[in-house]
């Protein structure tokens, strides 16, 4: 690997840290001014590096996305280290979303009671949920800014699950 190559993908290593969400191939492109094909070539070569080396952390990616993160059987072990911008309550709220989705609201009542109604305007207006009308309730199911926020793919259920 040449010089170029070595700084272009330690480059794109430093752009999915820093982020801290996941990044498209073209912002990873515009970054280093590389080909669409070679940011594939070096997120699969980190991919590849990360997981040899056996680290609590992974590169991947999904879709059109890449991403760096804690793998989903460490992340819960250090979450509480982790800044919350999502409150513990509505997080509670958003988990069972998550993983019931799409959920009416008037079930998430019954098992959490009447805060659901502040913890889903929360959870909307930080664009982690979407809703639409459902009878007399609304029917709950993320959206793609949850899948970036917490490194998952979006409708995979059984990443949601995992993690």
């Amino acid at each position: 690997m040449s010089g170029a190559d070595r700084r272009a993908k330690l480059i794109i290593e430093a752009a999915l840290f820093a982020a801290g969400r996941p990044l498209t191939v073209e912002e990873l492109r515009r970054i280093t001014g590389l080909k669409k094909k070679s940011v594939e070539v070096f997120v699969e070569a980190l991919s590849r590096e990360y997981s040899a080396r056996e680290t609590s952390l992974e590169v991947g990616r999904f879709g059109d996305k890449c991403f760096m993160r804690l793998k989903p059987e460490y992340a819960q072990e250090v979450s509480q280290l982790a800044p919350r911008e999502v409150p513990p309550g509505a997080l509670k709220t958003l988990a069972l979303i998550a993983y019931h989705q799409p959920v009416p609201q008037s079930m998430l009542v019954k098992l959490l009671g009447c805060r659901v109604y502040d913890h889903v305007k929360q959870l909307k207006e930080m664009g982690l949920i979407s809703w639409e009308p459902y009878g007399n309730s609304k029917l709950l199911k993320t959206t793609e800014r949850f899948a970036d926020y917490f490194g998952i793919e979006r409708g995979n259920k059984e990443a949601i699950r995992e993690y």
